[in-house]
């Protein structure tokens, strides 16, 4: 799990088979587990500047990441297992944090524009 910079984030999905690691070098990445016990990156999630916070969702069907470059990018788990970009929310200055509510149903982004922000998460499959 390399980052070409300091790693300053990690953590576990909900059930333990997905980490996400985020990084001074402006990116997330997604690794799975495997059924040898091993951990294969799946996924790279690029900003244009560091990276506040990386939740999973509940379900650790979704991902949500904050930037400094004003943008949370929400990617999901699709079908056949890869994660996709579902949407961006942006704000008018650095983003500081992001969440998922308990169902998994919203997302509240919070920014050093003196807002936060509530997103209905849609399309969730």
């Amino acid at each position: 799990m390399n980052h070409i910079r300091a790693a300053t984030l990690a953590t576990f999905s909900p059930d333990g088979r997905h980490v996400v690691t985020a990084s001074c070098d402006h990116t997330a990445k997604i690794h799975g587990l495997q059924v040898d016990g091993s951990w294969v990156e799946k996924a790279i999630i690029y900003h244009k500047d560091w990276l506040r916070s990386v939740t999973f969702s509940p379900d650790g069907c979704h991902l949500v990441t904050a930037s400094s470059d004003k943008k949370a990018k929400i990617y999901g788990l699709s079908h056949n297992g890869s994660w996709v970009i579902k949407a961006i929310i942006s704000h008018k200055r650095p983003i500081t944090s992001a969440t998922f509510s308990a169902d998994g149903r919203y997302i509240v982004t919070a920014s050093e524009d003196y807002t936060a922000r509530i997103t209905e998460l849609r399309g969730s499959n």
